[in-house]
């Protein structure tokens, strides 16, 4: 599990990042490396957007271009992209990835926030 300091033009952040995560990263970003539709220097964006009944939902997707603005981190070859919305609105949270039998995915947990009624936004 990694601890990350998110710098932004405005603030210093955290985010934690754990173990599963970063496993399902490297898996993912391996998979598309593979598949040749990738290079060595893919990595996870994490995106907020205002939406969902609390506020801000966050998606994930392959990337390899950083914006100007945005927040890199690496850890073990692996990397995350926030942009600064992203950062802020993440700011105090944990990345995790979680699977049952029936699904899998990245989830991001905030304490202290509210979750919404679908369970898929957090304020």
């Amino acid at each position: 599990m990694g601890t990350f300091d998110i710098c932004t033009s405005t603030q210093s952040l955290k985010i934690i990042i754990t173990d599963a995560a970063m496993v399902q990263a490297a898996n993912v970003i391996a998979d598309d490396i593979f598949m040749s539709n990738s290079t060595d220097d893919t990595g996870i964006r994490v995106t907020a957007k205002r939406s969902g009944c609390a506020g801000v939902m966050f998606s994930f997707a392959l990337e390899n271009v950083i914006a100007p603005g945005d927040s890199l981190f690496k850890q073990d070859d692996i990397y995350f992209v926030f942009d600064e919305f992203t950062a802020e609105a993440i700011n105090g949270a944990t990345i995790d990835y979680v699977g049952t039998q029936f699904s899998s995915k990245f989830v991001v947990t905030k304490p202290g926030s509210n979750v919404c009624g679908c369970g898929k936004s957090i304020s």
